[in-house]
């Protein structure tokens, strides 16, 4: 008999029983599997645990207290795969649990063992009976008691699992091989001893001395089954998780002639389900560890980036100012000294970024040469100021424009190259660009290589270079500065776009880095230039902006001021969200930039009570949002919230005013 009110689950246990011969009566509840066992008594039953009307416990406790159906073997079927759950099946005088979901081969492998002791019981019965049938007919009850004995001898001998038989009195006759090679104890070592002399068991959880099973059964009567928490100690002392039953033979009277204890290895099951505890408990713990590591990296990011923003924009100010060549030389080194410095933190919070498998890459569409160029001349200037020559070659077949992270790609090549400027006082620094591979779906694969004439790299130093923290001149002494974190965070941006990353190079002979990367190639149709940011101040933009500034840093707030007013724009400047809501819902602006991190209402929630508001008033405002995080999905965030634009602190001022002229311009 099948019980188990998932229809599936019966289906497939009555396809699974039935392919082998067996015949198979299901029940789809407690109710009707007691009614159905008070009909007609099954071999065995396979009881699901979890039921709507009766759980499988109490289906179990009323059987065992039924005359007629007390000595079916019953096995538990149950998802509730721990320990307690098993201990109680166990308890209530199951001779077996299965863990959902299962393997064909494992219920048919159950079912064959339990099926197989009651067929040995009925044999063993029909054995005794025999015994008591005429004296005429003794000699004929003798052989066929012979043949049937050696018939469960061997039919025990062979079952796959490890089978003891005892007699009634608990003294061992066959141990097969199996249970042989399990206890360390040989068919002639054993027989004749006690079973408690031969196998000892215990708890794998309290490690105490388990009652003697076979003791149980000839006591009590009953098939007993053994939880896999229990452990079989071997002579030799090695230890085993077992799980199976015992079960009595019975005479036609009922009596006791003796015991059979089946028994399964699962040691191998046991540690494979500490394994995936252990897996799922270090993987919890690794995703609670990248959690927290995320938002340290978000807080840092904006207890950093806010006084840089004050820093960087007064500097930025300052220049904007009259100032003596001296002064100005000073406001070199000062803007030296703080790109540098954000550099650092920025590699410091890219680095933590892709450890912690927060780094994704955008997907937008730019010019290729465009952004090639605009690296160049990043480090033009540093070049020519030390003599160098540099030049770049774009093989022609590359495309103009491509979809791929432009941002990430500029970061790579601004690494290596200055890297190259840096370890270069002589020579020349080649940048080369070529397509290596065309492929399906408008995939190119492009190489760079950046070439120079430097001090070159020994080559004991090469294997450390695109490691973390490393570098090739590690002590005190050290000419050149740096994290040493540029080369690592390049290798992972390069394997994030499909790409490696290389060195060839040769101690005071120059190095040559390349690396390649996958992007999709994309035309793009340009009637007319594009009018340049300039262009855009000088014919297209007003100059008498009114500008809303939520803001509550007094640095960042004089910075933007400043800057603002450098423009002759008018600045109203609120202190929160709630400030800035209520403002805007008494006056017009042309612009709001709004900071998204602030007291009583931040940003984003600010944000959308402005759109609201105009989407009953039918009007719209641009809104630049200005934040100092700087991870992955904040700029989603902010145009999820309704922001327009997107701005990093520290502010650029170049960057500040073509947002704003960008977006008053598009609402003239």
């Amino acid at each position: 008999m099948v019980v188990d009110d998932n229809p599936a689950n019966l289906k497939l246990l009555i396809d699974i029983l039935s392919s082998e011969g067996y015949k198979v009566r299901p029940a789809n509840g407690g109710d009707l599997a007691l009614l159905s066992v008070a009909a007609k008594a099954p071999d065995l039953i396979l009881l699901d645990i979890k039921m709507p009307d009766i759980d499988g416990y109490e289906v179990c406790r009323r059987l065992k207290k039924e005359k007629h159906s007390c000595e079916i073997p019953i096995i538990f079927i149950s998802a509730l795969d721990d320990v307690e759950a098993k201990v109680k099946s166990f308890d209530l005088g199951g001779v077996d649990y299965i863990s959902k979901p299962f393997q064909p081969k494992e219920v048919l492998a159950r079912v064959k063992n339990y099926l197989q002791i009651k067929k040995l019981q009925i044999q063993s019965e029909k054995i005794n009976a025999m015994l008591m049938a005429e004296i005429s007919e003794r000699k004929l009850v003798e052989e066929s008691l012979f043949k049937e004995k050696e018939r469960l001898k061997i039919t025990l001998l062979s079952v796959g699992d490890g089978v003891i038989s005892t007699d009634n009195k608990g003294k061992i006759e066959i141990v097969n091989e199996v249970a042989q090679a399990l206890l360390g104890w040989s068919q002639d070592e054993a027989s004749g001893k006690y079973f408690g002399e031969v196998v000892h068991l215990i708890s794998a959880i309290t490690r105490d001395r388990c009652e003697d099973p076979v003791e149980k059964v000839i006591h009590t009567g009953k098939i007993i089954g053994l939880a896999n928490h229990t452990i079989l100690i071997a002579k030799d002392g090695t230890e085993r998780h077992i799980a199976d039953s015992a079960a009595p033979i019975k005479d036609e009277n009922g009596d006791i002639t003796g015991v059979i204890l089946v028994f399964r290895d699962v040691t191998e099951e046991i540690r494979k389900q500490e394994e995936v505890i252990k897996s799922k408990e270090e993987t919890a713990f690794a995703n609670a560890a990248n959690t927290a590591k995320s938002q340290f990296l978000a807080n840092m990011s904006h207890e950093i980036r806010t006084p840089m923003n004050g820093f960087l924009g007064m500097i930025q100010i300052m220049e904007m100012t009259e100032l003596t060549q001296e002064q100005r030389g000073y406001m070199n080194i000062v803007r030296t000294s703080s790109d540098a410095l954000l550099k650092l933190i920025n590699d410091i919070l890219d680095y933590t970024k892709i450890e912690i498998g927060k780094m994704k890459l955008e997907k937008i569409v730019f010019n290729f040469s465009k952004m090639v160029s605009d690296v160049v001349s990043l480090f033009k200037s540093s070049a020519i100021g030390k003599g160098l020559i540099m030049e770049v070659s774009i093989q022609k077949d590359v495309p103009d424009h491509f979809i791929g992270d432009p941002f990430r790609l500029r970061q790579i090549l601004s690494n290596l190259m200055g890297n190259a400027v840096k370890f270069t006082n002589k020579g020349r620094i080649d940048i080369l660009i070529r397509m290596v591979e065309v492929r399906s779906n408008n995939e190119v694969k492009l190489e760079f290589a950046v070439k120079d004439t430097g001090i070159g790299i020994p080559d004991d130093k090469i294997d450390d270079l695109f490691k973390s923290f490393s570098q090739v001149d590690n002590s005190n002494i050290r000419k050149y500065g740096g994290s040493g974190l540029g080369l690592a965070i390049s290798k992972n941006l390069v394997e994030l776009m499909a790409g490696e990353i290389w060195v060839d190079s040769k101690k005071d002979e120059g190095s040559n880095f390349c690396f390649t990367c996958v992007l999709e190639s994309i035309h793009v149709k340009q009637d007319f230039p594009e009018p340049s940011v300039k262009k855009m101040i000088e014919g297209q933009v007003k100059n008498e902006l009114k500008i809303l500034l939520a803001e509550d840093d007094p640095v960042s707030q004089m910075v933007l001021e400043q800057l603002s007013g450098r423009k002759g724009w008018q600045v109203i400047l609120c202190e929160n969200g709630t400030e800035a809501f209520d403002r805007y819902r008494k006056e017009n602006f042309d612009i709001v930039i709004m900071d998204c991190q602030m007291p009583v209402l931040d940003g984003y929630k600010a944000t959308r009570a402005i759109r609201q508001l105009e989407r009953q008033r039918e009007t719209h405002t641009p809104i630049i949002a200005m934040t100092a995080y700087a991870l992955q999905g904040d700029r989603e965030k902010c145009i999820e919230a309704g922001m327009d634009d997107y701005l990093t602190k520290p502010i650029n001022a170049h960057e500040f005013y073509a947002a704003v002229e960008r977006w008053t311009k598009k609402k003239i």
